[in-house]
Parts: C-alpha cells; sequence; structure tokens
C-alpha cells in the first residue's frame, strides 16, 4: 500500500565465511539486513485477493472515504523462475483517479525483479532490477519527456518503498521486540534508501465485515509514522494507519 505525494500516493563478522549472503550487523538496536539474508523468506506466501478502504482524517476529526484499494498476488513464470506478481490498484472516488503498481519479486528472497507505476493522468515508472544493477524509464507528469537510464546501488536492494511495503515486512520473523533495518530503492529516485521497522505487540483487529484476527503491530516511517498490522496468513497485510506530516491520518482497513 502507497499514498502517493505522502497521501494520494514499511553475528556478521563471526559467521562471515559461512554465510556469506548473511550481512547483518546491529545498530543502534536494529538488524541491518541485506537481500540474501534467511531471515527473510517468503516462501510461505500463496496467491491472494484483497481490498481496503482508504479514510483520510482530518485534524479536526473529519473523515472521508477516499478510495479503494485493491490487492493481489499471482504466481509468475518468467525466465525459468517461479516469482510472485502483487498488483495494487488505487481507485480515487473524488477525482476519478486510478493508480496501479506492479512488483515483481522472487518469493523466497524477496528479493525484486521488476516495478512498474502508472498513474491513470499518464506519468509512469517503471525499474528493472538485477542486484545492485537497475534500469528505470518513466515520466514524472503528465504528457512529460519519457526518461531512461541506469544506476548501480552499493548494495542490493528491496523494493519496501516501491509497493511491497507490509507483505514484505510480514516475511520477517514476527515477534515481540524484533527491530530490523533494510536497504530499499526509494519510491520516487533511483537511490538507496534504508528503512528501519519494529515488531511491537500482537493485538486483535478488525478484518473485514464481522470478522476479527489476531495480527502483530509493525512500526516504522515515512515522513511520518505508519504502522502495519501484519499475519503470518493471507492476505498477510490486514490494516495500516499512516500519520502525514500535517497530522491527516490514512487508515487502510478491509472491505
Amino acid at each position: 500500500m502507497r499514498i502517493n505525494g505522502r497521501l494520494l500516493r514499511v553475528g556478521l563478522f563471526a559467521g562471515l565465511a559461512l554465510l556469506p549472503a548473511l550481512a547483518r550487523a546491529q545498530d543502534g538496536g536494529a538488524l541491518k539486513v541485506r537481500v540474501g539474508d534467511p531471515v527473510v523468506n517468503g516462501s510461505f506466501i500463496k496467491p491472494y485477493k484483497n481490498l481496503w478502504r482508504l479514510t483520510y482524517t482530518r485534524p479536526s476529526g473529519e473523515s472521508i472515504d477516499a478510495a479503494t484499494w485493491s490487492d493481489e498476488v499471482e504466481r509468475l513464470r518468467l525466465n525459468g523462475r517461479t516469482l510472485l506478481k502483487r498488483t495494487q490498484v488505487a481507485k480515487y472516488t473524488r477525482n476519478d483517479i486510478s493508480m496501479t503498481t506492479v512488483n515483481v519479486f522472487d518469493p523466497k528472497t524477496m528479493a525484486p525483479v521488476s516495478r512498474d507505476f502508472r498513474d491513470s493522468r499518464g506519468p509512469l515508472k517503471q525499474i528493472e532490477f538485477d542486484g545492485r544493477a537497475i534500469k528505470y524509464r518513466g515520466t514524472s507528469a503528465p504528457g512529460g519527456e519519457l526518461k531512461e537510464g541506469a544506476a548501480r546501488l552499493d548494495v542490493p536492494v528491496f523494493d519496501f518503498y516501491g509497493g511491497l511495503w507490509g507483505l514484505l515486512l510480514a516475511t520477517f520473523p514476527l515477534k515481540e521486540g524484533f527491530t530490523a533495518s533494510l536497504p530499499s530503492l526509494d519510491e520516487s529516485t533511483e537511490t538507496l534508501r534504508w528503512a528501519t521497522f519494529r515488531v511491537a505487540r500482537a493485538e486483535t483487529v478488525e478484518a473485514g465485515p464481522g470478522k476479527r484476527v489476531k495480527a502483530w503491530v509493525v512500526e516504522t516511517e515515512d515522513n511520518g509514522p505508519m504502522t502495519f498490522w501484519l499475519t503470518k496468513e493471507a492476505p498477510y497485510v490486514i490494516k495500516l494507519v499512516y500519520v502525514t506530516p500535517k497530522g491527516v491520518t490514512a487508515t487502510y482497513s478491509m472491505m
């Protein structure tokens, strides 16, 4: 799940010789995790469909239902690999705008393969991932010039900020007190950006009309606090609450 424009729009040195892919370090209590670290494993993810209602609440207490946000994961065979494809579609009711984000990734490692973002008004952004290397193409405005390029990052990245969000966090150990930092490609630029999260507690939460489930509350930040309610069973991301710098609360709740 994502809010466009913040509203419209989560023992290295001792074991390095035995586990070269395990690049961890303790940094302020957070485990630093790299792509390929076995602490991340999405092999349990099954195809699913989910639908949220997006509600904005102003500091005054006024609330509006702004959009519906669908989320579907399906299996994909690509170049002999079994991958997962996540498609999220936001449909904003007041201005008839839709935004679609498609993420293709390796379920076991959660390493990204591609990202495709399209805005019904015209802008698009496409990314191809290959370890530390990325290729990109896109426009930043309706009718804008198509730009293409490539970049090489310091380390391979996840695509947390580019659309995997809570689904990626659900593939980490969900236990109270677990804290980790992960490298991600930024949502809007071709730069590396670290995300830190903490598993705060377990609690029961609404999961659609007349249904409640036990979920793990996971806290992170993206220019404002973001709180996910996650499970290890489909649809994995049950709820999200994000508070913008201006104090507007965006709540994604299952329909």
